[in-house]
């Protein structure tokens, strides 16, 4: 279901613009996400990036960049592979995500409440 693969410093492992069909999985170091250039997150070990492309019905694009900021350890699962995944599998996963995605809303609401 996934491929582990190792990154060093200043690698970018995701481009903003360009087109996605997998997830991954920060297993430890350190990534920054950037948009148009500017700090959007900084990234630790468990945190996830790239399901914005993977689960947009409309684009399938990556909409921010993320770069190893330190040596990272990445694990990479592609949709296709989340296709042939159990339906319970399927559903623990998505369920994770929204998960991701609720706190992920909630904390942008609350920058946009402080500005």
């Amino acid at each position: 279901l996934s491929r582990w693969s190792h990154a060093q410093p200043g690698t970018v492992l995701m481009k903003e613009g360009e087109a996605g069909d997998y997830v991954c999985f920060l297993a430890s170091g350190e990534a920054r996400v950037k948009k148009r250039g500017r700090l959007l997150n900084v990234l630790t070990a468990g945190e996830c990036f790239g399901e914005v492309a993977l689960f947009s019905a409309a684009s399938g694009v990556r909409s921010a960049s993320v770069e190893a900021e330190t040596e990272v350890e990445l694990i990479n699962i592609r949709a296709r592979s989340l296709q042939r995944a159990s339906n319970t599998c399927r559903m623990h996963f998505y369920k994770a995500f929204l998960e991701v995605m609720a706190t992920r809303l909630s904390m942008a609401s609350a920058r946009i409440a402080n500005l």
